[in-house]
């Protein structure tokens, strides 16, 4: 993602399943990408698979990409 974005920029996802929310948040953290879950939701408190899917925002820090 760092590869398309703009210092600084963001990108929105929407993910309806708790596994790849999880996995998601590992990746993007491991690569200093921040992420930051647009929901009131919980993911404890889903089903494995839930509609609608929940908004996620990742943000390439600048750094990232000098």
């Amino acid at each position: 993602m760092a590869q398309h974005l703009n210092p600084n920029g963001r990108a929105f996802l929407a993910y309806g399943c708790v596994t790849a929310v999880r996995e998601l948040k590992h990746s993007l953290t491991a690569r200093g990408l921040r992420f930051t879950v647009l929901d009131d939701r919980k993911l404890d408190k889903l089903p494995e698979i839930f509609l609608p899917g929940m908004l996620i925002e990742v943000h390439v820090p600048a750094a990232i990409l000098n």
